[in-house]
């Protein structure tokens, strides 16, 4: 899965998806030697620096988007 992070000055983050749960979100990012990782705290997501994220997006590639024809439930 591919993920994009907004930081507060609007910067934004692609990368991968390693791993997320309720509270932690792990990110491959192009170009660095380690992961991010971010924990929930108060609904934000705050990094090891203090730095505060959004989840901007969540994109699942090769997946086929559903389509429900008329009539369908």
């Amino acid at each position: 899965m591919l993920v994009t992070l907004r930081s507060e000055n609007g910067r934004r983050t692609e990368g991968v998806l390693l791993a997320m749960d309720e509270d932690r979100i792990r990110v491959a990012v192009h170009g660095l030697n380690e992961t991010l990782e971010y924990r929930r705290m108060a609904e934000r997501w705050c990094g090891d620096k203090g730095d505060f994220v959004e989840i901007e997006s969540i994109v699942f590639p090769n997946m086929q988007p559903a389509v429900m024809r008329a009539g369908q439930a």
